[in-house]
């Protein structure tokens, strides 16, 4: 198990984020959208319609909430295909929660768990890298 994840928080993309260990000291990434994003208040198997952003990335389930789908994981989403958002979007083990951190209502929170052996500058850079897709997902659509 890693103990080299710091509990951080910082901004990335305009969107607060925190790196951390979780209840199970497993390390973990959290990204939170503002009230006026389309995203608040929504969990992590909300479907949008899947944005050029997003489109045609080939689908790796081991980055996949698989929990999430019924029937076929497709190879990649194109263009206007209605999605979950934890597939439609690439972090590992895909997005794990959604909710508010510290009872801050003005945000809510999507969060992520990698594996017990990455560091601290891993878990920073796929929460950077998070914040950059739910960032890009302000106009998205919901289906």
């Amino acid at each position: 198990m890693s103990d080299t994840v710091a509990d951080t928080t910082f901004t990335a993309h305009g969107l607060q984020c925190r790196v951390f260990l979780d209840h199970e000291r497993l390390p973990a990434g959290v990204v939170c959208v503002p009230k006026t994003h389309p995203l608040y208040g929504k969990r992590r198997d909300v479907q949008i319609i899947v944005p050029k952003v997003l489109a045609g990335r080939p689908l790796n389930a081991a980055r996949l909430a698989t929990a999430d789908f019924h029937g076929v994981i497709p190879a990649a989403f194109s263009e206007g295909d209605a999605a979950p958002l934890s597939a439609a979007v690439d972090v590992p083990g895909g997005v794990w929660n959604t909710g508010r951190l510290n009872d801050d209502v003005d945000l809510w929170c999507f969060s992520f768990r990698t594996d017990a052996d990455a560091n601290e500058d891993q878990v920073r850079a796929e929460t950077e890298a998070f914040a950059q897709q739910l960032a890009a997902l302000a106009d998205v659509k919901l289906a």
